[in-house]
């Protein structure tokens, strides 16, 4: 993530009329905000104590093209995606 909103702004500050995509964009991927990933690991320990894994997320993946585009937009890029 932190590679993309990097990419994203290079791109945008140096006034690059496309930014290359990493990829097809087609894998979904769960974001997770660090905090909540902590808030869970903090609840895990304090009250889990079975012996089967457990996975931490937010259920609800997103494609990364679509990604790119909401970073894009919240960066205020207005070039095209190649």
């Amino acid at each position: 993530m932190p590679a993309l909103i990097r990419k994203n702004h290079e791109t945008k500050v140096s006034e690059q009329k496309k930014v290359v995509m990493w990829g097809t964009g087609k894998p979904m991927k769960d974001i997770l905000y660090v905090d909540d990933c902590a808030d869970a690991y903090i609840n895990l320990m304090n009250q889990y104590s079975e012996e089967l894994h457990v996975n931490i997320g937010t259920g609800e993946d997103i494609e990364l093209e679509e990604l790119m585009k909401i970073i894009i937009r919240i960066i205020g890029y207005e070039g095209d995606i190649q």
